[in-house]
């Protein structure tokens, strides 16, 4: 747990999406701790029963290219 603004809190999960390549994030509601939560492919499944996975390839480069 860190001792974080919303705003210091949006900006390390955008960092933690980049590094890890994740899609996204989610920004969880409570009142003694807000979690941000990284998450992997997304598979939507319609009512149907039919199904999609999004995956975002994100290339990562390092500091050093």
């Amino acid at each position: 747990m860190i001792d974080a603004d919303d705003q210091m809190a949006a900006m390390l999960a955008a960092i933690a999406v980049r590094v890890t390549a994740a899609p996204g994030f989610y920004r969880g509601t409570g009142s003694a701790a807000i979690p941000f939560i990284t998450f992997g492919p997304v598979t939507l499944t319609a009512e149907d029963g039919t199904s999609s996975t999004f995956r975002n390839d994100i290339e990562v480069e390092s500091a050093a290219e």
